[in-house]
């Protein structure tokens, strides 16, 4: 596997283990899938649906991970709650985190964005 992939499977895996722990988020789905859309991690939090996406950087030369999330992907993530919602209509509320990695794997740094946007 490429070296990129294994790194974002490495930052996946380290956001579900911290919302396991350090949130009361129940982890639904990792990875799901619609149309061209990928969420990374699917959450519930009573009734509402929190979708999450985590970016990762080895360093800071091109800027915070969080910031790279585009227009065009937080419009990708709402095409796919939207989908998420018919196939799953007890949620009420969508929200929409970033998880944000930084550094290398052996002492990197997490943070968590939660609302970080609101896609129109």
């Amino acid at each position: 596997m490429a070296k990129h992939l294994t790194d974002g499977a490495w930052a996946e895996e380290m956001a579900a283990v911290y919302l396991k722990n350090e949130t009361e988020y129940q982890i639904l789905e990792k990875n799901w899938r619609h149309s061209h859309s990928e969420i990374d991690i699917v959450c519930s939090f009573k009734t509402k649906l929190i979708l999450v996406e985590v970016k990762y950087r080895k360093s800071d030369y091109f800027g915070d991970p969080e910031d790279s999330v585009s227009t065009l992907k937080q419009r990708k993530m709402q095409e796919a709650a939207e989908e998420y919602i018919k196939l799953n209509p007890k949620f009420s509320e969508v929200i929409f985190d970033i998880i944000s990695i930084s550094g290398p794997q052996q002492n990197a740094t997490l943070m968590h964005f939660r609302d970080a946007f609101f896609p129109s």
